[in-house]
């Protein structure tokens, strides 16, 4: 009964009746249906320590740009029935404001941390109403379970399973698990999209010797779009990764990935949802190789930066003879085998610079298929960097900075021009928490604006969102 209701929902379609296109294989729901039967056995026989932790959230917020469209009427030329409005019914030329309410539960429920075996299951659901606007509602919800082994006889294990539903921003169970690498990453211009994924993975490490250890990773990811247009995708990932110390706080490290992706091709049968007038699928494969360093465990910092190259080949799997829809982009080179070289890094800091500041900044890049355009692939590059500061022990003030760029390696064909296409995303946020004494209820307020820039006029905005809200814990 694991994946009965995990099953269940991967076969529904975005109406909610009749199986889905991209339903799991069921070789692959069996096994890992089996693997999360079997934790919960070696986990049951400590059922008296498992802890239920329950939590509610109301939110209030307002946006000054509910569809994300240009702020000039010319440039929203196209966008109307866009995939990242997600809707059918006709969107507004012009930014339009509004205030929405968004109510969310959620449930984790875990054994003791302090165990050998750790096991973890968190579910939420919610839903966001506007006021005026009220056909962008949108409901999310998600599910995920965890199983570590922590590393008291030279070796460890994580197992991850999840499976969401989400729309504006991402929520929960997207943070990588150690030991196990994340493998999703989404074109700007479709973050915004109602999506499902479905992700399951599994790490495992053990020590060589004293100075040395090494661990191997799988991660399997199913990206299903909800909105016409864009294309959904699966992904294989195997990454293994060697480090020796060099002093009692630092090591050397080494790793390789290899990554497959599969980018289903669109619905011939529905002219409507063509956006690139390439109809066909793709795959790609990844090949990259880093060097770098990180710290050891200590109590103030975690660090780790990595630089090598990444090799990626992809392969179109047919194209469709007819030309794209006035006003949408077309990939301008759609057929053959292309190899590209670049060079990528990763880097992470976790910093605790005073008693009342920390700092958290992270940052890579890679190279992935295109959402938008097929048969094409882009360059995406993130960095993200959070400041905290808590002057009591009950207030916490942050400030945060998130910086996206996309680079398509072909280029696109809007009507008549052709042009490179380059997107970036700039998002600036700043909040204040104050929690209670007894912790089990905070209240809290955010401001973020986002702005997004692009070489097709049409995908570029401007976003301000004002939220304020209450969590109740127990």
């Amino acid at each position: 009964m694991c994946l009965r209701h995990v099953s269940k929902q991967a076969r529904l379609t975005p109406s909610g009746s009749g199986p889905a296109d991209g339903c799991l294989p069921p070789g692959l729901r069996v096994a890992v249906s089996g693997g999360l039967c079997l934790a919960a056995a070696i986990t049951s026989a400590a059922a008296n320590n498992w802890t239920v932790s329950p939590s509610a959230e109301f939110k209030v917020g307002y946006e000054s740009n509910v569809h994300k469209v240009p702020s000039s009427p010319s440039a929203a030329e196209g966008t109307a029935t866009g995939p990242v409005a997600g809707r059918r019914r006709r969107v507004p030329d012009t930014p339009q404001s509004d205030y929405f309410i968004q109510p969310e539960v959620s449930l984790t429920l875990q054994n003791a941390p302090a165990m050998a075996w750790h096991l973890s299951a968190v579910g939420f659901a919610g839903r966001r109403n506007y006021q005026d606007e009220d056909f962008r509602d949108q409901d999310f919800y998600g599910v995920g379970l965890r199983l570590r082994r922590a590393r008291e006889t030279r070796w460890d294990l994580n197992v991850l399973q999840a499976l969401r539903v989400v729309e504006d921003y991402n929520r929960g169970l997207t943070d990588p698990e150690p030991g196990i690498a994340d493998t999703e990453d989404l074109d700007i211009a479709a973050l915004r999209a109602r999506r499902r994924i479905y992700e399951g993975g599994v790490g495992v490490g053990t020590d060589l010797s004293d100075k040395s250890d090494i661990s191997v990773q799988y991660r399997y990811n199913q990206l299903t779009y909800r909105v016409p247009g864009l294309r959904d995708r699966d992904s294989h990932q195997v990454r293994t990764e060697w480090s020796y110390a060099l002093t009692d706080k630092s090591a050397f490290l080494a790793n390789a990935t290899y990554r497959h992706e599969e980018q289903d091709p669109l619905d011939a049968a529905d002219p409507a949802t063509d956006t690139s007038g390439f109809r066909g699928g793709s795959q790609g494969e990844a090949l990259r190789g880093l060097v770098g360093l990180r710290t050891l465990a200590t109590e103030r910092v975690t660090a780790r930066a990595a630089v090598g190259v990444e090799r990626y080949e992809r392969k179109p799997l047919g194209r469709d003879p007819l030309p794209a829809p006035s006003g949408t982009a077309e990939s301008a080179t759609t057929t053959g085998r292309t190899t590209d070289e670049a060079f990528t890094w990763e880097s992470a800091l976790t910093w605790q610079a005073a008693p009342k500041v920390s700092v958290e900044a992270a940052s890579n890049s890679g190279r992935q298929l295109s959402a938008l355009d097929g048969g094409n692939t882009r360059q995406y590059h993130r960095a993200s960097l959070l400041l905290a500061y808590g002057p009591t022990d009950l207030i916490t003030l942050t400030l945060r900075g998130i910086y996206r760029r996309d680079r398509y390696d072909e280029p696109v064909r809007v009507d008549e021009e052709t042009l490179r296409r380059r997107d970036e995303l700039m998002t600036l946020a700043a909040g204040v928490e104050y929690r209670a004494p007894s912790a089990r209820w905070r209240v809290y307020a955010r401001f973020q604006e986002e702005r997004v820039t692009s070489t097709l006029a049409r995908s570029e905005y401007d976003n301000r969102q004002v939220v304020g809200g209450v969590v109740v814990s127990y």
